[in-house]
This record gives C-alpha cells, structure tokens and sequence, in this order.
C-alpha cells in the first residue's frame, strides 16, 4: 500500500490531477452557494459579514488584493474589535480606509478600541469641518462617563473656539478665509480636507484648554462653556451628560459679565436656559 502511495505521489500527472479535483475551479461541479475559493475573495465587505478574520489578516499579510469602499470600512469598524487587526488594515491599506473620516465614523459606531488607536496612538489629525451639523451628531451619539465622550466632547469645544477666534482675527486675510472655508456646511462626515497647520495650531490650543481629569469623566471649564452662547443645544447637551465643571456663583456671574451678558437684554428662553444652568452648575446656590 504504501508503495503504491508513493507511486502516485510520485507521478506529476497523476499528482496534479488529484489536486485539480480537491481545489475544484469548475462550476458545473459543485453548487456556487456551497464553496468560494479563498484567493477568489476580494471583498472586505464579504469577509466582514462573515466574520472571516483570520483570512482577512493573512490577505493584509500577503498583501492581496481587497475591494474596499466606504460602507465596507464602516461595517470593519463596527464589527471588528482586534485591535491589532485594525491597526494592520491601516497600515497595509492606509490610502484606501482614509476615504473616510476615521475618527468620526468610530465614534458613529461606538468602536472605543479604533478611536483610541487613530485618536490617541496613530494621532490622525482633528479636521476643522466641525460645525453645527457635527455638533449635533456628536452629542447625540456619546453617552455620559464613556472615554468617547468626553475626549471628543474636548476636541469640539477647542475645535470650535479656534475656528470662531481664527475666523474673527482674519476677516481682511483672503487666504485665510478660503482655506478655513468660514460658515461651510458639513454635508457629508466623510468627505473632509486637512489642513496641516490649521491642524497644529489646533492642538496647541487643544493643549492649553484648562480640563479636569479623572478616572471616570473628564470636565470642561464654565469658561469655555459660555463662550458657546451661539451653540445653544450644544451648551444643554453638555449640561445633561454632566460634563461641565461645578463652580459657585459668583464666578459663574463673572462669567455672564465677560460675555457681555445682561439680563435686561435675554429673550424668555435665554433667560430660562441660564437661570437652569445657575442652578445646575453652582455648587453652593441651593444654601
């Protein structure tokens, strides 16, 4: 028997008609439904539906070929939680993924290990198309004491200032206001422009916000937190998920003073709206 074994082995013709047959390229066959062969598959859709992982790293590996569009990388994102499999789907198909905003579509889909990887490890940069539609998205999507929260809640905040101070200080800079794009709206997450030094000025100021951290829940100043007077429902979202900085009163109407902020001239809502946020951010009202 084994004898004949090696006979077989041993005859070219023989052996590849034996292999020919075991990987079975001919339709008529076999149902189409039943087997793919795996250098056939392209898709990281296709892989991602069907949790193909280990497949999906060797093709990375090897560096094959994938079909890759947007819905595909926001299904990854949302599915996949190895870290290290995200990291080399970056790093092999980094041209390919960046058609999305990475760090906004983890947030979308709650992916914590992404975010943290782009955000805090690969230090992808913060892009400066973060207007009201954002804003909204933004607060809408995160929950209270999630490291989502507030690290992104900061970047808005920052983000946001920037923009307004920068735009303020160079109305006669033509140059400025087209690249800043001043008042553009933010139509689609994933289509956005980076600019390098908007970007690193950004994050010296992102680096000089005054923050309070803890292990759970990280604050903004109530600075900070008047100076968005013109993102109303921006300000109550803060307010909700507690991430706000407690202060007594006296401050916080020294705050309504440096914003040129007067009573006599507050609309019913407005008035409403700060009279809540004295009672909800004053540590010492109640006594």
């Amino acid at each position: 028997m084994e004898n004949l074994f090696w006979k077989v082995i041993r005859n070219i013709y023989l052996f590849k008609k034996i292999f020919y047959h075991i990987d079975n390229d001919e339709i008529s066959k076999d149902y189409i439904g039943f087997r793919i062969k795996f250098k056939l598959i392209k898709s990281l859709e296709f892989l991602v539906i069907h949790k193909q992982w280990s497949l999906l790293k060797d093709k990375l590996q090897s560096n094959q070929y994938l079909l890759i569009d947007k819905r595909a990388i926001k299904m990854f994102l949302q599915e996949c939680q190895d870290i290290d499999l995200i990291r080399l789907l970056y790093q092999k198909k980094r041209n390919h993924i960046e058609i999305v905003d990475l760090i906004a579509t983890s947030i979308k889909v709650k992916n914590l290990l992404a975010f943290d990887l782009f955000f805090n490890h690969l230090k992808l940069p913060i892009y400066t198309k973060l207007k009201n539609k954002s804003l909204k998205y933004a607060t809408k999507k995160i929950k209270q004491n999630q490291l989502l929260s507030f690290q992104f809640l900061n970047i808005i905040i920052n983000n946001q200032l920037y923009n307004k101070n920068n735009n303020n200080n160079n109305n006669n800079n033509n140059n400025n206001n087209n690249q800043l794009k001043k008042d553009e709206e933010y139509e689609d997450e994933n289509e956005y422009s980076i600019n390098k030094e908007i970007n690193k000025k950004l994050k010296k100021q992102t680096e000089l916000t005054t923050t309070t951290t803890t292990t759970t829940t990280t604050t903004t100043t109530t600075t900070n937190f008047m100076r968005l007077k013109d993102y109303r429902e921006f300000q109550i979202r803060l307010i909700e998920l507690g991430l706000v900085e407690k202060t007594n009163k006296i401050t916080l109407f020294s705050e309504f003073e440096n914003n040129n902020t007067t009573f006599k001239s507050l609309s019913i809502q407005d008035l409403i709206f700060y009279l809540k946020s004295l009672y909800q951010l004053c540590d010492n009202l109640q006594n």
